[in-house]
């Protein structure tokens, strides 16, 4: 996200889903502690009778404004081999050298 700032693009944060009306907006990245790290790291986060805002918090978003440049981004994560060798066709295509990165975990 500092790379986002450092490149001087403009950003918003939420501490949950945005459409949702307990959310709140933050632009300065020192706010990041308003998101909910525990849950964010959960595999499930489904709501519960104990803490019926999870999925809301789980939700949270990082966007930026219009767009970011493809040389800001770390990799490509992608959930298995065969897409990873479908992404690094198509940015070889384009004459791209990036990381690509078979991350299961980042999906559900």
């Amino acid at each position: 996200m500092s790379i986002i700032s450092d490149a001087g693009k403009k950003f918003v944060f939420t501490d949950g889903h945005a459409i949702m009306a307990l959310t709140d907006f933050y632009h300065d990245l020192k706010d990041l502690n308003q998101v909910d790290w525990n849950v964010m790291n959960t595999q499930y986060w489904n709501d519960t009778n104990e803490d019926p805002d999870r999925k809301r918090r789980r939700q949270a978003e990082f966007l930026v404004h219009q767009s970011v440049e493809l040389d800001l981004f770390l990799g490509i994560g992608v959930y298995n081999e065969w897409m990873k060798r479908q992404v690094k066709d198509i940015l070889l295509t384009h004459n791209i050298d990036m990381y690509v990165l078979v991350r299961r975990n980042f999906y559900f």
